[in-house]
């Protein structure tokens, strides 16, 4: 609970080094080390929150007390994993680097995709964000849940979430529905008040490289002589997951 409580800590605008002094890399490493012996008697929330709170501190875990706890998340999905455990852990391992194996992200999608109706509008923008940062496609299946619940909770997005969002669509080459786009033009426009300079930037990228994306996928489509080149399909080709629109893309 210190350590989480630190990391939370670390992150509010009220830190300053001083707050820390007492805390030095071997008092956390130690605290890495404690977490550790405790890992086959923790459960899911212990877990998402100490790989969290390790991301958040900018600390460098050896490899195998990374892989230990993501072992055990792994083990925990189906087990009681909440949204926001699902979203820490992903958002952890994107801030730490640390490429999970395919089959490690199979569980991730199998057991996430049953909760993704019940995620908040922050953790599923940190989860596509974390998979962009990682290169992770998500399957067609996962990809289509994600798109009818982030639409469902377009309105309560920050502005930093919707930035995230886009940027992750954009850095994956992922084709998503017109009216899930229409919906992020509209909650950025609601929000553009809100934006930082970096977010607004990343904004404005991510809807360039999207809309490319879109005319790309229509003019392959209306080459292959589809008799409806804007039905909705998702798709993983060129190792790609997408959802195609069902209208053209905006300008």
């Amino acid at each position: 609970a210190a350590f989480t409580q630190l990391a939370r800590l670390s992150r509010s605008s009220t830190f300053n080094s001083s707050s820390s002094s007492s805390f030095s890399i071997a008092t956390l490493q130690q605290l890495q080390q404690l977490a550790a012996v405790q890992l086959p008697a923790m459960q899911s929330r212990h877990v998402s929150s100490i790989l969290w709170a390790s991301a958040a501190l900018n600390l460098d875990p050896p490899e195998p007390w990374t892989l230990g706890f993501m072992d055990r998340a792994e083990q925990l999905f189906q087990r009681g994993t909440a949204p926001q455990g699902f979203a820490n852990i992903l958002w952890a391992l994107a801030n730490l680097r640390v490429n999970p194996t395919k089959a490690w992200m199979g569980a991730f999608f199998a057991a996430s995709q049953q909760q993704l109706a019940s995620f908040q509008a922050q953790e599923l923008s940190s989860m596509l964000w974390a998979m962009g940062s990682l290169g992770v496609q998500p399957p067609p299946a996962w990809l289509a849940a994600f798109v009818t619940a982030s639409t469902a909770k377009m309105a309560t997005c920050s502005a930093q979430a919707l930035s995230n969002m886009l940027w992750a669509v954009a850095k994956l080459g992922l084709v998503l529905p017109q009216p899930w786009l229409d919906a992020v033009a509209y909650a950025a426009q609601m929000r553009a008040a809100d934006f930082t300079p970096l977010g607004l930037s990343n904004l404005l990228w991510a809807a360039a490289k999207v809309h490319g994306k879109q005319q790309q996928q229509r003019r392959r489509r209306l080459d292959m002589g589809s008799a409806d080149p804007f039905a909705l399909s998702c798709d993983s080709s060129s190792g790609s997951s997408s959802c195609s629109s069902s209208s053209s893309s905006s300008s």
